[in-house]
């Protein structure tokens, strides 16, 4: 009973912050290290891709309508449609193929490692704390400097990504993927901030182009620990993923109610004071 308390907690901590500009990852691997549900490698990073998959999963059904239309209304409808929406939503699903750019990338093999989205499972382990922390500090300081730099660049903003600005999003979202401790939010709104996306929809759009590169890496991880026979406990599953999925479901309607991009420079600094926090822990600890 004790384990399923700690990887409720676990979940829903990191379901919570996955949505924010600070790393769930981050807290991911340092709640496992202080709540130890498990020493196995593969089963630290299978539950990390099960809270990942309710976040999306949260996502799609959040979002439903943008991509019911980017993938349905926006192809298949003829008669009777509107142009000018069939064309948005066109650009939609282009914008979402892009962001599909960073998932494509962690299947790419390397040599005794396996494939490339194996990096980051790999560096969960509570021994790389210390990866994590100096990934968890950069990552505030990254988004400290851009919003810095949006204030002094300032343009007109615009509702509606275009695909560059997507593709530097993807561009940006590849590190996430490979470094605990690297947030996708704090790279992702960087990357549209910087593209000038108005700060209303800011969290719409970053959502939107996030979700399906994280469902699909994850969804790929965690068909492959089933493959290579790691032995899984349903319940614990099912608790992984109703604590992220609660956890995402309810920070993911409190920031589609606020500007969020005024609050960057305070998930900025936490995310900073969040990661040396974890390093002085892996020294003391």
């Amino acid at each position: 009973m004790l384990y399923y308390l700690k990887m409720l907690i676990i979940s829903l901590i990191s379901g919570i912050f996955t949505a924010l500009p600070v790393s769930f990852g981050a807290h991911y691997a340092y709640l496992s290290s202080v709540l130890p549900v498990t020493n196995d490698k593969d089963l630290l990073g299978f539950y990390y891709a099960v809270i990942a998959v309710a976040f999306s999963v949260v996502v799609f059904g959040y979002l439903r309508r943008i991509y019911r239309k980017a993938l349905i209304y926006s192809v298949f409808t003829k008669k009777g449609s509107d142009p000018a929406s069939k064309q948005s939503y066109r650009r939609i699903l282009l914008n979402i193929l892009i962001s599909l750019i960073p998932a494509a990338l962690m299947f790419i093999p390397i040599k005794d490692v396996g494939l490339v989205m194996d990096i980051f499972t790999n560096l969960l382990q509570s021994n790389y704390l210390l990866v994590t922390a100096s990934c968890c500090v950069g990552s505030g300081l990254f988004l400290l400097i851009a919003v810095w730099y949006t204030r002094q660049h300032y343009a007109a903003p615009v509702r509606s990504s275009k695909p560059l600005s997507v593709l530097r999003f993807a561009i940006y979202q590849t590190l996430a993927y490979l470094l605990p401790g690297v947030s996708h939010v704090a790279l992702g709104s960087t990357g549209l901030m910087l593209s000038d996306v108005e700060p209303k929809v800011i969290v719409r759009e970053m959502l939107v182009y996030l979700a399906p590169s994280m469902f699909v890496v994850n969804a790929a991880r965690i068909v492959r620990y089933i493959i290579g026979g790691v032995v899984l406990s349903p319940v614990m599953i099912a608790v992984a993923f109703a604590g992220a999925a609660l956890g995402s479901l309810l920070m993911i309607h409190l920031i589609s109610k606020f500007n969020l991009r005024k609050h960057f420079v305070f998930f900025a600094v936490y995310a900073v004071v969040f990661g040396l926090f974890i390093a002085v822990s892996a020294f003391v600890f």
